[in-house]
């Protein structure tokens, strides 16, 4: 019974559509308008993605090695070059006593969960739970798994660092960069 419900609403909607349609080239005054209204959407569009939605890092609450990445750009490399500027821009002595000198820093993509899933901006204020069916683990979400960043001395003691970038995609490492002389007092 339910399809055909849908069925009958499907084609009132392309009715609909059409009249609507119908109704616009009646007239060549509502042509230009619809156009006119078009291209100032387009636009409108436009210049919000171009000057007002950023890509930004967001922390986690819970993790502080763990961090988001919001509206991020389309072009891999723009946002590998994102996170190493982000990497290079902090205090790299207080990434080193944050994170020591064996943990990593982890990039995600931001992501918000539909059908059950809550996707990565779970972690920004909440733990791990790995409880029967409801369980939510980062590793759950591996795509969307950007970069990763550890630290390391070249010798014991030192104040000398040493950082090495890996970029992902798909599960696999497709880059890596090395950071030398992070944090030399």
């Amino acid at each position: 019974m339910s399809i055909i419900l849908y069925f009958m609403i499907a084609i009132l909607v392309v009715y609909l559509l059409f009249r609507i349609f119908k109704w616009i080239l009646a007239k060549r005054v509502r042509i230009i308008g619809v156009f006119l209204l078009l291209v100032c959407l387009a636009a409108g569009v436009t210049i919000n993605k171009l000057f007002f939605v950023k890509m930004e890092f967001i922390q986690s609450q819970v993790y502080p090695d763990l961090y988001l990445i919001k509206n991020p750009d389309k072009d891999k490399y723009i946002v590998r070059q994102a996170i190493k500027e982000f990497i290079l821009e902090q205090k790299h002595s207080q990434l080193v006593h944050e994170i020591g000198a064996s943990k990593k820093i982890q990039f995600y993509e931001y992501t918000t969960g539909d059908w059950g899933e809550n996707g990565t901006a779970y972690f920004l204020e909440h733990k791990e739970r790995a409880d029967g069916m409801t369980a939510e683990l980062l590793e759950y979400y591996p795509d969307y798994l950007r970069a990763t960043f550890s630290i390391s001395s070249y010798e014991e003691g030192s104040t000398s660092n040493y950082g090495i970038l890996e970029y992902y995609q798909n599960e696999n490492i497709v880059k890596t960069d090395t950071i030398i002389n992070l944090c030399k007092k």
